[in-house]
């Protein structure tokens, strides 16, 4: 086995059991214990992370198979391995043809027989959690490279991308979602179909006029567009179900909070893009909007009854424009090109669109940005912040 010791919850009401197998397995398993399903789950909440579960089949209150139920949909990395008897053979059977568990294994079980399923699972834990930082670093790389292209061609939907992956990260810290890097990529993909909107939506939204009703269904629907272009790449089917359900919730449902995350912020954005304030956008979500859950709203009026926390801000000529500063309103050449729209964070490719376009620009122009936290931290230090933002 490895090094480091295996993390392992045993759920027995029989506590011989468990310090027998705690003495056997000491020198590769770290075993914890539960003595029953509700006594795991607060286990595997505040006591985690833990690799393998292992579960006796008959507990009292809630059964094993309700548990691995739990287990599977709260922890999906996390291995399972069921203890029972003979005479709960049928049950072990439903709970392999459900996926439930890993291994199943028959009381009394050999402690070799117990450590050769811990190994196995173990691996199999292993192997998941490579694959899903494989998953999440080669879709953060792409991501990236995609959007670099969007801010080329379409700076004003890359700006209102930037800002709804900013805010999706806001709301997923706040409700501690598990893979938030789903939800805010998500996101941000919502505006690939910005390309399909009409010509009057897309007009009344670069101008910031109010939105009909009918543009705003329009664009609040941008994530189905997104779906349907992003299709044909595999393994995607978590991130499209967000898409789906973001663009068309269903009439009298509440949406689950990964996909209600996504579409609230494109609202949010929307509506501030017409003028209203932010109290303003807290009372039509709230009054108008049943398909958002409370949980998520409730962030929302959090953040409106706090303020928000002030980013530190400066008046600075385009030349002195860096990495990581973020424009606070539109940037365009004396002819009337969009190079920035509000809320676009400075990356290279941005720099380079800036600087292949600097001819265009009479003298030092001044513009507005958010300074990245670090940057902020010692210019509001020395009183520069300050100064440049009066």
């Amino acid at each position: 086995m490895t090094e480091r010791r295996i993390r392992v919850l045993l759920v027995d009401d029989d506590p011989q059991i468990g310090a027998g197998l705690r003495r056997a397995l000491n020198r590769d398993v770290q075993l914890e214990l539960a003595a029953d399903a509700a006594e795991a789950l607060l286990a595997l909440r505040d006591r985690g992370p833990f690799e393998i579960v292992v579960c006796d089949l008959s507990m009292p209150g809630m059964d094993g198979l309700s548990l691995m139920q739990h287990v599977r949909r709260l922890w999906p990395d996390v291995q399972r391995i069921m203890l029972s008897g003979e005479a709960q053979m049928q049950h072990a059977i439903q709970a392999i043809n459900d996926n439930l568990i890993f291994r199943f294994l028959l009381k009394p079980c050999p402690i070799e027989t117990m450590r050769a399923a811990i190994t196995a699972a173990h691996e199999q834990f292993t192997l998941l959690q490579a694959e899903r930082v494989l998953l999440e670093q080669t879709w953060r790389g792409s991501v990236a490279a995609l959007f670099d292209v969007l801010a080329l061609a379409h700076p004003a939907a890359f700006g209102r991308a930037d800002r709804l992956a900013q805010q999706a990260t806001e709301f997923c810290q706040a409700l501690n979602v598990p893979d938030a890097w789903r939800v805010i990529t998500s996101a941000r993909l919502t505006q690939l179909g910005a390309h399909s909107v009409s010509a009057s939506t897309a007009t009344a939204l670069d101008q910031g006029q109010k939105l009909s009703a009918e543009s705003m269904a329009e664009l609040l629907a941008l994530p189905h567009a997104a779906a349907r272009i992003l299709s044909h790449i595999p393994r995607l089917e978590p991130i499209l179900d967000i898409l789906r359900a973001a663009a068309q919730p269903s009439a009298g449902t509440v949406l689950a909070v990964e996909p209600a995350i996504v579409r609230i912020v494109n609202h949010i954005d929307l509506l501030a893009s017409s003028g209203l304030t932010s109290g303003a956008i807290l009372d039509e979500l709230t009054d108008n909007c049943s398909e958002y859950p409370v949980s998520v709203l409730s962030v929302l009026h959090r953040r409106d009854s706090s303020g928000g926390g002030a980013t530190p801000s400066a008046s600075i000529r385009l030349s002195d424009v860096s990495l990581g500063m973020r424009f606070t309103s539109e940037v365009r050449t004396p002819h009337g090109l969009l190079l920035s729209t509000r809320g676009q964070v400075v990356t290279q490719s941005l720099l380079d669109r800036v600087r292949n376009n600097w001819a265009s620009f009479a003298g030092d122009q001044i513009v507005r940005v958010e300074l990245p936290k670090a940057i902020g931290e010692s210019a509001g230090a020395t009183g520069a912040v300050g100064a440049a933002g009066s």
